[in-house]
């Protein structure tokens, strides 16, 4: 019994030491990510208003290239976000309405790893949960004033990050989850072209 309890006290110890850390994560995610020349995937994006207790799901594609990014959705109507050289163009297909803007340096991310390094150095990072292939992270940004906290999987072994989420202090949140990601292949050409209705109001900002 007594050489039972030292061979499973040993497992434990072993497991202990062998389980992944938030600075490994970070590492793997900046060793992947840094090296980037194109990137596509399918993105759900879920969106939940805490006033209206109500979910918001939008289903499209994403592509980024470095100093470009564009997620267009298609369900459950058209919407296309573009960022590019600074400058943002939003079309909403509802109200047809299209919103041009440029973009603060912090919030013209290009890709889902540029918004947890943004966090990750001013956060109380821990691991939430870990499996053979994924481990779940959690930030929590210290005394920021619009983001509560912050969540993403990652691959373990590559550092490719399957999902993404946020919360802001007014109970709001939004989640990213990636599919059929493509990593260096190039990307389509005549995405970064849309024909917007001639009807469309457009509104700068």
């Amino acid at each position: 019994m007594k050489k039972y309890l030292i061979f499973t006290l040993l497992l434990l110890l072993t497991s202990l030491s062998a389980a992944t850390t938030p600075k490994a994560v970070y590492a793997k995610m900046q060793g992947l990510y840094g090296g980037i020349s194109s990137f596509q995937s399918g993105v759900r994006q879920t969106n939940y208003y805490s006033q209206l207790k109500k979910n918001i799901v939008f289903d499209g594609k994403l592509y980024f290239t470095p100093g470009r990014m564009l997620m267009h959705f298609t369900k459950p109507q058209i919407q296309r976000l573009q960022i590019e050289n600074g400058k943002l163009t939003l079309f909403d297909g509802m109200s047809n309405t299209i919103l041009k803007s440029r973009v603060q340096p912090e919030f013209g991310k290009m890709n889902p790893v540029e918004v947890l390094q943004l966090y990750w150095n001013k956060s109380r990072v821990s691991i939430t949960k870990e499996d053979k292939t994924t481990v779940s992270v959690s930030l929590i940004p210290s005394a920021d004033p619009m983001l509560k906290s912050l969540s993403a999987v990652i691959i373990k072994s590559s550092g490719l990050v399957q999902s993404l989420a946020y919360a802001d202090r007014s109970g709001n949140s939004v989640s990213y989850v990636f599919s059929g990601i493509k990593l260096n292949q190039g990307l389509p050409s005549g995405i970064w072209s849309f024909s917007y209705p001639k009807t469309a109001q457009i509104l700068q900002q």
